[in-house]
């Protein structure tokens, strides 16, 4: 998972839906049921309290061997294959023509009991004769052969599992599982050690739900129809095949099931067993993911031929001196060359700069990866960068109905629908633009014997690991591969957080095009005085220096478009001398080895170390892709790459009309590490960015409120004198440039001594990187406290709030760490609105017993940055429609009696829509709430209006189970108010076409009520509605009143309400909407709306004939909680 916090995908998601939207349906016969809606509606089926399923199957084959084969293997002729031995046995004399290759495997596969491949579940009791080929160990009792049961062990009941959980580790780099299996006999405990206890061989784990709710709401059950079997099963029979496409394979059938379904491909790693004293066996499997492969990965691996190390161009190599004496003077890079085929890879990218520069020539066999150079400046050079024999991997799209659609690197790098097809041609040659940088000339702690200095990007390394240090398959396909977009790494979304003013501290680790501060993060100046913003006043004319000028022209793909708090981690240069320095420091001295993970630690360690501290790299296997993702934890304002819908909001608690609960046990705790802890003390106060901290962004978190004992925690200034008693004025007083006080103008000096006079000394680089992270923990904290860039909040706050909320839900799969969703609200504190923070999955697990499949989840919860809603670009979503229809289009005007249909349809689901809006665009200031005075049912009320020819619409339609649907772009309008000039003219206003200028929800209700005798409430449309589903309208004092003739209305529900706001909040912020509550101005005609001014209003705001909204209580409270 590249981005923190992307949505679920849309199958899963819409099954959180189904499932809340049932049970929020109401109580049946105790439990909590639905009614099958394929019978009659008297059929219920209790879909919470269904039993799983749970089946395991294992890769292993049986084979024998020749004398000859045993000689080529160094194999005694003595030694007997498994085979051998068991068609040896008599237990398995009657049986043993069916055991060889993945017969046994086939024969014995844990489901039910066991179920074998092809055959029928096991019943009855085994008797003496033939054999049934199909199920060749007898009945469900006395299950073995006729051999065993004459041995008198009796009818002893067939072996099964009796339970699993998976669980991730590591915060999801590996997986694990547990499964408990029971035996009843010595004959089915030895099958089970032959395909079960044998470590480093593979299964297959799968479990589901037996009766489930697909996402129309229908029950379906395992076992029969679609749901049958599992194409992943199958496949495990088929022979040798990639992981990859189990993987996929899996992922396909996750959405197949809508999420009742979970499977993992898994190695066995250890095993346990007791005998008891009646004679059976309790068995425990221990199961690791394929994942568990990245930390068998080494990064020194040997090479395998003669390797030269030219390195002056006189015909002779480097001999063991030569190497020794470079050692001494720090340069690795030249002494360690012949130590592991990445260090020799690392090498001869240094003899390829070596040659540019002039002081090494004449060396064809490096032509093949000598490409263009381009010079920057006097010093500078870049290069691209070829790696030969690369695989470059081939995915498809797995679309929400089932089809397959071609895969686009640039934008579905994180779809997680995304599925892997193969390898294309391992031959070609990865070209990486601008895969090389060098620099001639530096002063560096090397003396000048390292020249000239030389860099390759993140992602050239990551190439290069994947060519040199890789395991591969028979076929050459290799077992791990990164998440990366290799063949553009220049469009890769695996990003680390940066900011305006960003810089390297040290080029002896790494590179970043450094950037200027923006004084705009102070946020305006005060009244009459000037911006103090002293360090951007030095930083200006940064681009003055030679190195910060190169590294910005070079554009290496490091910036990302349209962002200035993000960059590609794929394209931070790397010195290569550095990398070999951690491929020597990392090496485990016991068994001279280099863990890839060990070594890929140190590097994005040091790339943290040198760029300040802001990020949090995390190496993480992905077990729905079985590649590796290397995530930075740090949220950032990834919001607009996000390639899911809105986020899924996970109903915690209750129960109410068309919403309940699935969950089934809520932990909510508070977790503070020592430096959050730290960071939130200092944070207490009104201004929290001080000097050594990050704690401006948690003065948001505690804004309001003051220690009136300690009202100011700093860390002292150099030469700054002691005060008595503490002044409660320092909390409107802080240092108006705190950056300033760091970035001085000595630290300015020495910032161009390195970046333009290329004085790379270690007296320098500490300077920088001692400033480094006060540095940049000040500016991000200011940015994160409200500064401003560009008119748009900066950055998001960097932290996690400090709570760990834990779900156990009925069983769901499809989950993946760091995937985001929202709570309903009802048990976080007040002071946390539902709107502003996501919830960071962190870790999840799966427990499957006889009492059910139950998902427990783990969390951390997020800040958000700007809006909830973010999706990625949509073309429909966010298209701007043209003022003027396209040639040979209908026109579309004001007054028209034809409206042609709009051939996208509505945004959220394509229904059917007529062009019954104008398209546009109009700039928004208003916000209107209706409603429709009908039925729930979004699809119908939009046909009703495609009906109509005078434009009557509003951008949403939202109803009480919680559905939105947006029709049309927020830059277009319609006819929602029907207002006539006599109305302005009363209030002595000119006319203004308000629907221009506005934005319209319709909220689905029935309106009015009248009560009838029995206590039920009418609509009038004669439909009834119970007490539960009704409200009645308040006044400004919150006392029941009538309103409009009515004393009772159609109830808004929470979800709905809850909805209403989301909308609200979006438009807010993008159209920077004020708003104060008014009761009067809401619900009462009044001059107010009419003049034009900004805020959000009912349409009873400006017409007396109408009564929608209602004053509702909720309704009021949630309008009240969003004022500005």
């Amino acid at each position: 998972m590249t981005i923190i916090g992307e949505g679920f995908s849309r199958w899963m998601k819409k099954q959180v839906e189904v499932r809340q939207r049932t049970l929020g349906s109401g109580l049946t016969g105790g439990p909590r049921n639905i009614s099958n809606t394929t019978t009659t509606p008297d059929s219920i089926t209790p879909f919470l309290n269904a039993s799983p399923w749970i089946r395991m199957a294992s890769s292993v084959n049986l084979a024998t061997f020749d004398d000859n084969q045993k000689n080529e293997s160094n194999v005694p002729k003595d030694i007997k294959t498994i085979l051998e031995i068991l068609t040896e046995n008599p237990d398995f004399n009657s049986i043993k023509y069916n055991l060889s290759g993945d017969g046994l495997a086939k024969s014995f596969v844990l489901h039910n009991g066991v179920t074998p491949v092809g055959g029928t579940q096991y019943s009855g009791i085994t008797k003496p004769g033939p054999i049934n080929v199909g199920n060749i160990f007898g009945g469900a009792y006395g299950f073995g052969t006729a051999e065993v049961l004459q041995e008198n062990q009796g009818y002893v009941p067939q072996p099964g599992i009796t339970s699993a959980n998976f669980k991730y580790l590591n915060n999801g780099a590996l997986s694990k599982a547990e499964v408990k299996i029971k035996a009843f006999s010595q004959f089915q405990f030895q099958i089970i050690d032959i395909l079960f206890q044998r470590p480093g061989y593979t299964v297959l784990l799968e479990f589901g739900h037996t009766t489930f709710l697909d996402n129309d709401g229908n029950t379906q059950y395992a076992g029969q129809g679609d749901y049958a079997t599992t194409n992943p099963f199958e496949i495990m029979f088929q022979g040798p095949i990639e992981q990859y496409k189990i993987a996929s394979a899996i992922q396909k059938e996750k959405q197949k099931w809508y999420g009742n379904y979970e499977g993992n491909f898994m190695k066995i790693t250890k095993f346990s067993w007791n005998f008891n004293a009646d004679g059976t066996y309790d068995i425990t499997c221990n199961l690791v993911g394929v994942g568990d492969v990245i930390n068998s990965l080494k990064v020194n691996i040997s090479p395998n031929s003669k390797l030269e190390t030219k390195a002056t161009g006189d015909g002779s190599g480097l001999d063991k001196e030569d190497r020794k004496d470079a050692g001494e003077d720090g340069v690795l890079i030249v002494s360690e060359a012949i130590t592991s085929r990445l260090n020799y890879a690392l090498y001869r990218v240094y003899l390829l700069c070596q040659i540019k520069s002039g002081s090494a020539t004449g060396y064809g066999w490096l032509s093949s990866l000598y490409n263009t150079v381009t010079q920057y400046g006097n010093n500078l050079n870049a290069m691209d960068a070829t790696v030969e024999s690369f695989p470059i991997p081939a995915f498809d799209i797995l679309e929400e109905d089932g089809s397959i659609t071609p895969y686009d690197p640039k934008t579905d790098q994180n779809n997680p629908n995304r599925i892997f097809t193969g390898f294309k041609d391992k031959n070609i040659g990865l070209k990486i633009p601008k895969g090389i940088l060098n620099i001639t000339n530096t002063k560096s702690t090397t003396g000048g014997t390292y020249n000239p200095q030389t860099y390759i990007t993140f992602g050239h390394l990551l190439a290069l690991l994947v060519t040199n240090c890789n395991l591969v398959d028979g076929a050459g396909n290799p077992l791990t591969f990164f998440n990366f977009n290799f063949e553009n790494l220049n469009e890769d979304i695996n990003y680390m957080k940066t900011f305006p003013g960003h810089f390297s501290s040290d080029p002896n680790i790494c590179l970043i095009p450094p950037s200027i501060m923006k004084k705009e993060i102070y946020g305006p100046p005060e009244k009459g005085a000037d911006l103090e913003c002293k360090a951007y006043e030095r930083q200006k004319d940064l681009f003055g220096n030679d190195l910060v000028e190169a590294l910005n022209e070079i554009e290496s793909g490091f910036k990302v478009k349209n962002s200035e708090t993000k960059g590609r981690l794929a394209c931070v240069y790397l010195d290569i001398n550095f990398v070999a320095s951690i491929l020597k420091n990392n090496q485990n001295k016991e068994e001279s080895t280099i863990a890839m993970v060990d070594f890929l630690n140190g590097i994005l360690s040091g790339i943290n170390e040198a760029t300040g501290g802001i990020n949090n790299f995390r190496i993480l296997f992905n077990e729905d892709t079985y590649m590796i993702d290397i995530i930075s934890e740090v949220p950032m304002d990834t919001d607009g790459d996000l390639t899911q819908p809105e986020l899924t909001t996970i109903n915690t608690f209750g129960l109410s009309s068309g919403e309940g609960s699935f969950v089934t046990k809520l932990d909510l705790k508070a977790e503070l590490t020592d430096k959050f802890a730290t960071q939130i003390s200092v944070g207490a106060q009104s201004n929290g960015n001080t000097l050594g901290t990050n704690a401006g962004s948690f003065s948001l978190y505690n804004y309001g409120l003051i220690d009136r004992i300690i009202p100011v925690k700093k860390v002292k200034k150099e030469n700054e004198k002691a005060k008595g008693k503490p002044d409660l004025t320092d909390t409107v007083e802080p240092s108006k440039d705190p950056i300033g006080d760091v970035w001085t103008e000595d630290i300015q000096e020495i910032f161009e001594d390195v970046y333009d006079e290329m004085e790379f000394t270690s007296e320098n680089v500490s300077a920088l990187k001692n400033i480094n992270s006060d540095y940049c923990n000040l500016v991000l904290g200011m940015m994160a406290a409200g500064g401003k860039v560009n008119g748009a909040p900066a950055a998001a706050a960097p932290f996690f709030l400090p709570f760990n909320l834990g779900l156990t839900m009925h069983g769901i799969s499809g989950l993946r760490i760091f995937q985001g969703f929202k709570q309903d609200g009802k048990m976080m504190p007040y002071s946390y609105d539902n709107n502003k923070v996501k919830i960071i999955i962190t870790s999840y697990s799966h427990d499957v017993s006889i009492d059910g499949w139950k998902t427990s989840v783990d969390t951390a919860v997020k800040p958000l940055f700007g809006d909830v809603e973010k999706t990625k670009p949509n073309p429909k979503r966010d298209r701007v429609p043209n003022q003027s229809p396209s040639a040979g289009s209908t026109p579309v005007s004001e007054g028209t009696s034809e409206l042609p249909p709009d051939p996208e349809g509505t945004i959220t689901s394509n229904y059917p829509l007529n062009q019954i809006y104008y398209p546009g665009p109009t700039n928004k200031s208003q916000i209107y709430i209706h409603h429709t005075a009908g039925r729930q049912n979004i699809k119908n009320e939009i046909a009703g209006w495609n009906n109509r020819t005078d434009h009557v619409a509003t951008h949403y339609i939202t109803n009480n189970a919680g559905e939105r649907e947006q029709l049309f772009a927020d830059e277009a309008y319609a006819n929602h108010l029907g207002l006539k000039g006599s109305t302005f003219t009363k209030y002595g206003l000119p006319y203004k076409n308000l629907n221009k200028t506005s934005l319209a929800i319709e909220l689905q209700a029935a309106g009015g009520l009248t009560i009838q005798p029995d206590g039920t409430y009418k609509t009038w449309f004669k439909q009834t509605l119970p007490p539960s589903k009704v409200a009645r309208p308040v006044d400004a004092n919150n006392n029941p009143i009538s309103y409009k003739g009515f004393e009772y209305y159609e109830k808004y529900t929470n979800v709905h309400i809850a909805n209403i706001k989301n909308i609200i909040q979006g438009w807010m912020s993008k159209y920077n909407i004020p708003y104060t509550f008014n009761y009067n101005e809401l619900f009462m005609l009044n001059k107010v709306p009419l003049t034009g001014k900004k805020g959000i209003y009912t349409h009873n705001s400006v017409r007396t004939d109408k009564f929608d909204v209602f004053p509702q209580l909720e309704l009021i409270n949630m309008l009240k909680s969003i004022q500005t």
